[in-house]
């Protein structure tokens, strides 16, 4: 059997690796992050796990501007004679009071509702009507409002992402629906990535809007990884990969910034477990298609991520670090429901998210699950960027057994 650590040390013998025990990463050329190995299993914590956001000129993927934010669609929709005084109404919390107050735009402005109580007698419940997340509203239930100003990706130019559906001209499938394709940065053929066309657009999903990977610095959520050789032996190059959401938190260093060789166990639920095989070819691991979930914490965010046919192709990089993608399809619903509907009312308002353009735009260019009956789709193509570092992925079998021995 081909041990992993020969096959990955093959890979990178281009100076001498950090000595054992060494866990800070430095800007050093002539330096090279040692492998995090465990027998025959070497382990990886994602720095980076965030949307493939094409680093492009807006002017190219939007000719018209962002889209108009959920405040400026929403008023837009008031009836004529309620867009100036709605036009006052400023900051993501007055502008939330004034959509749960007002309901459909269609109806009228409404201004009765307040984001406090004003008497003890009613026991707070204008608090609790205002945060009820089953409540009716233009973010819990976009298919039943309408929305004005927003824009999508139409181009077939620059886009980052994977092949996912094996076609380059984009034409229809048994399992997905014909759809423009792009043309990755570094020139790959009919690249999938229909979210990108759908949400690039709006300011947040530009390559200069959200910090998506805050959440991983600030020990809110992490995926690790394990690459090792499959039970049983296997050709040259062939590995088991495996994906885990990490039960611990990471730590920074001095500098801010994660250090290689952490320790960090994986949460033991099956349902936050993918396993797949991959090959590694010429310094570059690729995997086969999986069904992938992982915990996703981001303040009051809280939910389980769920992506199927997901593959990864991430290149190791001189310095050690694995660096590449991941694309992968999204129950639309599902998706919408994680990472717009989470957000609240509020939430979309300060991070300019048009929630009913969002939605319907998804709808629209939805690409895989083609229904063989009626030959619509309800999954989207997505794409993530991703960078991974060195770490010891700590099996909870290992933490009682340690502490078996212990006691």
């Amino acid at each position: 059997m081909t041990r992993i650590s020969v096959a990955i040390g093959a890979l990178i013998s281009v100076s001498p690796l950090i000595p054992t025990g060494a866990t800070h990463i430095t800007a050093a050329a002539e330096q090279v992050l040692q492998p995090a190995i465990v027998g025959e299993m070497s382990g990886y914590v994602f720095t980076r796990f965030s949307y493939a956001l094409t680093p492009a000129n807006l002017s190219a993927d939007c000719p018209d501007g962002v889209s108009m934010s959920l405040r400026d669609s929403f008023i837009a929709q008031l009836p004529p004679a309620d867009r100036p005084k709605a036009e006052q109404i400023k900051g993501f919390g007055a502008v939330g009071t004034m959509m749960l107050a007002t309901g459909n735009p269609a109806n009228g402005l409404k201004l009765e509702e307040t984001e406090t109580s004003s008497s003890p007698s009613d026991g707070g419940a204008s608090i609790r009507r205002r945060r009820d997340p089953n409540r009716h509203t233009i973010c819990n239930n976009p298919a039943d409002f309408g929305s004005v100003g927003y824009r999508t990706i139409q181009h077939t130019g620059t886009g980052s992402g994977l092949n996912l559906d094996g076609r380059s001209d984009g034409r229809a499938t048994t399992a997905s629906c014909a759809h423009k394709k792009f043309t990755g940065p570094d020139g790959t053929i009919g690249v999938d990535n229909q979210f990108w066309r759908a949400a690039g657009c709006m300011a947040a999903y530009r390559d200069t809007g959200i910090d998506w990977d805050t959440g991983i610095r600030t020990g809110e959520w992490a995926v690790l990884m394990e690459v090792s050789s499959p039970k049983g032996g296997g050709p040259d190059g062939v590995v088991a990969v495996n994906f885990y959401s990490s039960k611990d938190s990471i730590t920074l260093d001095a500098a801010g910034g994660i250090p290689a060789g952490l320790s960090l166990e994986y949460i033991d639920d099956p349902e936050l477990i993918a396993r797949a095989h991959g090959r590694i070819e010429n310094g570059i691991l690729v995997t086969e298609p999986i069904d992938f979930s992982f915990k996703y914490d981001n303040q009051i965010v809280h939910n389980r991520w769920s992506l199927e046919a997901a593959r990864f192709r991430l290149k190791l990089m001189p310095d050690g670090r694995l660096k590449g993608q991941m694309g992968a399809y999204a129950d639309v619903d599902k998706f919408y429901g994680n990472e717009f509907k989470a957000q609240t009312i509020d939430g979309a308002n300060a991070n300019n998210i048009n929630c009913p353009g969002v939605y319907a735009a998804l709808r629209s260019l939805a690409d895989g699950h083609r229904d063989s009956k009626t030959g619509t789709c309800s999954a989207i193509s997505v794409a993530f960027d991703l960078e991974a570092i060195p770490a010891f992925v700590i099996h909870p079998q290992q933490t009682a057994d340690a502490g078996a021995r212990n006691r």
